[in-house]
């Protein structure tokens, strides 16, 4: 939300007019204000038809395409599927692992040889999170009652995300001036928990796990697309990864401050990167 006015109104938040377009805003099946779904099936790849089936039915002939965490999973598949009119994407969680790295990260197998330091680093930053909230989500997420029972709970439960996200929030909660605030924090568990949707959003985490998609491992993108990597995200997609997950790079940039929710965090930072990464899309669709 802290996005949309300086996107929409650049000139009034230190931008040009020429950096002005619509922006359009979907909740996920089962999230905030969108239906929850009755039926099996709602995975990442079939929200990515839905998007483009929604900007069609708006009337938008070109479009360009933007997501983080689960956000950055469904533009990826837009960017697979290459629906009519999407020219490109960009995404604050570049999806960028080898398959066979990938596949080494979750088994605990031992790394294939040959991995730069960066792409080292990235693989331990992986193995670090453990992802406990995801497994449990991804496996029983009927079973998560508590979180649709008690508003702490359900609190508790969305601030251990992963430990950079939940050290941020301490720190917040302690008084730090870090982009975020309490209000910020307290308005997105409300959200949650005034629309009975914790239950139902964690559900995509099973669809996914039915689906056998991987988080971060690469998806074929061969469409423009642009990278913005903030350094306390799950890991940071090494630009040797990213230039092989993604043959038509135009932008990939590493930011000095931010994370997962990288345009809830660092507003100023997300709006300025989805500036130039829109601007290099757009001229690489013109060219």
């Amino acid at each position: 939300m802290k996005l949309i006015d300086p996107l929409v109104d650049p000139t009034a938040h230190g931008g040009s007019e020429a950096d002005a377009f619509h922006v359009v805003i979907p909740s996920m099946p089962g999230y905030g204000f969108s239906g929850k779904p009755t039926t099996t099936g709602w995975n990442p790849e079939r929200i990515a038809r839905a998007y483009a089936e929604l900007m069609t039915r708006l009337g938008y002939p070109k479009y360009l395409a933007q997501g983080g965490d689960w956000g950055s999973i469904v533009v990826n598949f837009m960017g697979v599927q290459r629906p009519k009119g999407l020219l490109g994407i960009h995404t604050n969680m570049p999806e960028v692992i080898p398959k066979e790295v990938d596949a080494a990260i979750w088994s605990g197998n031992e790394l294939p040889a040959g991995l730069s330091p960066e792409e080292r680093k990235a693989c331990e930053q992986v193995r670090e999170n453990k992802f406990a909230y995801a497994f449990m989500m991804g496996t029983r997420p009927q079973t998560l009652t508590g979180l649709v029972d008690s508003p702490v709970g359900l609190a508790a439960f969305m601030i251990d995300h992963d430990w950079k996200s939940h050290d941020l929030i301490a720190r917040i909660f302690a008084g730090a001036d870090e982009g975020l605030s309490r209000d910020d924090i307290l308005d997105n568990v409300t959200l949650f928990w005034l629309t009975n949707t914790a239950i139902s959003a964690a559900r995509l985490y099973w669809e996914n796990t039915v689906a056998g998609t991987s988080f971060f491992a690469a998806k074929g993108v061969e469409l423009p697309t642009a990278c913005s990597v903030f350094p306390d995200e799950m890991f940071e997609a090494p630009k040797s990864w990213a230039e092989k997950a993604y043959p038509n790079l135009i932008h990939f940039n590493t930011l000095p401050k931010g994370g997962h929710f990288a345009a809830w965090e660092q507003p100023a930072y997300m709006t300025a990167e989805i500036r130039m990464a829109f601007k290099l899309l757009r001229e690489a669709a013109s060219a």
